[in-house]
């Protein structure tokens, strides 16, 4: 990693490792102006859950920066100055080395709930090093969410496998994610690393509370923590999005918190009921 490069990064990174270490640091990445309505009432609603200040990874344009920076205190914006999917671990890596547990999440995850019970009775168990989401219907995880608790070997991990993806551009993260995690025979990559020390891992439940719109989800809302509008157009994201961030918002600012039970808002229940499934798919190998 470039010493300068370095140097800022963790330089940013300090800022949040006060008062922090109880809970983990949410953080996430905002690369595109399409995105700039789900990304600001991403912001407030995290607030709203007490999940603020998030760090944000901001690429690749000076007026996107500026977009971040308009936030204020709910945010601490970092700027790669690149778009490669590096900068999802890379954040990781040197809160890792700060003792910062944290948890990623791509933009098109939408929360319904705080999910720091989830994240917070890990790291006080102390039995699991990382937890992830999944695909209801194949074996396979998930990288558009996942924890990591700060410890030592979870540090000399991140870094390892960040070096790796690094030296070998052409992988896919995620299928490295898979092939060195939850090693199935079926998702290899080529020169896997051999000196990764072992993690914990325990996956996310994905048929009611860490859930993705593909293939869909079993409909329990009194579970439901997240969705993932994954597998959909841009504008579809974002059409599925706003109004429920929005409808969100609107019900924490008349109640003074957040719902208890998002079924109870018609535009969020009638969303998410539309990619419930009668029956849960079986469950094949990750492909």
């Amino acid at each position: 990693m470039h010493s300068e490069f370095a140097k800022t990064t963790y330089s940013l990174l300090a800022g949040l490792a006060v008062d922090r270490r109880s809970r983990p640091v949410y953080y996430t990445q905002y690369y595109g102006e399409k995105f700039d309505d789900v990304f600001k009432l991403t912001v407030q609603w995290m607030h709203i859950l007490g999940l603020t200040p998030l760090l944000v990874s901001v690429c690749c344009t000076d007026e996107i920066f500026r977009k971040c920076l308009a936030q204020g205190h709910l945010v601490s914006c970092w700027s790669p100055g690149s778009t490669a999917l590096l900068h999802r671990y890379i954040p990781a890596v040197i809160m890792a080395h700060l003792g910062i547990s944290m948890v990623y999440f791509d933009l098109d995850q939408l929360f319904l709930r705080n999910p720091d019970t989830v994240f917070n009775g890990a790291h006080d168990r102390g039995d699991v090093d990382t937890m992830w989401t999944h695909h209801l219907d194949g074996n396979c995880i998930c990288a558009g969410m996942f924890y990591m608790r700060a410890t030592p070997q979870t540090a000399e991990w991140l870094e390892k496998y960040t070096s790796w993806l690094y030296l070998h551009p052409y992988e896919i993260e995620q299928r490295g994610i898979n092939a060195i995690l939850l090693p199935n025979g079926t998702v290899e990559v080529s020169f896997k690393p051999t000196d990764l020390p072992e993690l914990r891992l325990e996956i996310l439940d994905d048929a009611n509370t860490f859930v993705s719109t593909e293939p869909g989800w079993m409909g329990s809302f009194s579970q439901i923590v997240s969705m993932h509008f994954q597998y959909m157009p841009l504008d579809d994201k974002i059409m599925n999005m706003v109004p429920v961030l929005e409808e969100l918002l609107a019900y924490a600012s008349a109640h003074g918190t957040p719902p208890d039970d998002p079924a109870a808002l018609p535009t969020t229940s009638a969303t998410l009921s539309q990619f419930v499934l009668t029956e849960k798919p079986l469950r094949s190998r990750c492909w």
